[in-house]
């Protein structure tokens, strides 16, 4: 099962997915502490997370439309080839923001993270369970979760630390930079 290299495709996906999502949360929210933004601008921005949870509302767009010029990718991997370079595009913009001076800007820009993420879970899965046959499905799962719980380990503790030690700014662009594995994998 190992040998199958479908299995480190959707293990690398995972890692692509499970970067974001921190950005746009958690982390997110510890850097605007960490700037002294207000508890109530803070508060708010709990609200970015409702990407994931309404992503079904344009999931069926993902499914039934084909992706414009990346057509010869294929439906799934054409749409991540649309997604994933608007996924480091927002990332890049979210580090280059400043939640000081600008909080409602980068709020914008991790919304951005947010819906381009919700987007690539929404195109990764449907290419999962089409690609992988019935009893392969739960080995690319289990794949798709190692990679997506290292990306969190590295979005929540190593940015963390990262940041301490070098600043938000070029930690969240490192983070920005790793998700350039998106693309390479498509």
């Amino acid at each position: 099962m190992l040998r199958d290299r479908r299995i480190w495709f959707i293990a690398a996906y995972g890692f692509a997915a499970g970067l974001p999502l921190p950005l746009s949360g958690f982390t997110f929210r510890l850097w605007l502490s960490e700037g002294g933004v207000s508890l109530a601008m803070i508060g708010l921005t709990a609200n970015i997370g409702l990407a994931y949870s309404l992503k079904f509302l344009w999931a069926p767009m993902l499914d039934q439309l084909p992706p414009g010029m990346f057509r010869r990718f294929g439906r799934r991997r054409g749409w991540l080839a649309i997604v994933q370079p608007a996924l480091v595009v927002s990332a890049a913009l979210l580090a280059l923001s400043d939640p000081v001076a600008a909080p409602a800007w980068s709020s914008a820009a991790a919304a951005l993270v947010a819906f381009c993420s919700a987007s690539h879970d929404i195109a990764v899965d449907a290419w999962r369970i089409e690609l992988f046959p019935p009893r392969l499905q739960g080995a690319a799962m289990a794949a798709y979760v190692w990679g997506y719980r290292v990306a969190l380990l590295i979005t929540t503790s190593g940015v963390i630390k990262l940041a301490g030690n070098i600043g938000w700014h070029t930690t969240l662009l490192g983070v920005a930079g790793l998700l350039l594995v998106g693309p390479l994998v498509t």
